[in-house]
């Protein structure tokens, strides 16, 4: 999940991330699979910490950061779309 604005996230991001502005996260929280395992990024991981920790307190354990963020799977190669 994706918790950067919607513009940045239309300019680019990880293929089939979906995209739930931080400042969502509390009404859209069960768009998520809580039978599966999120990963949370935005561009550096300061944000997608924030949503883990939210997760995390309403039961969604498996819930991890991705660490480094976009910046970080740019530079690791990852692919994006736009």
């Amino acid at each position: 999940v994706d918790v950067r604005e919607t513009d940045a996230f239309a300019a680019s991001r990880i293929r089939g991330a979906l995209n739930i502005p931080m400042r969502e996260v509390g009404v859209r929280v069960s768009e998520l699979p809580w039978e599966q395992l999120v990963v949370a990024y935005c561009d550096d991981s300061v944000l997608s910490r924030q949503a883990v920790a939210f997760f995390r307190e309403r039961g969604m354990e498996d819930t991890v950061v991705l660490t480094g963020g976009l910046t970080a799977w740019k530079k690791a190669g990852g692919e994006v779309e736009s």
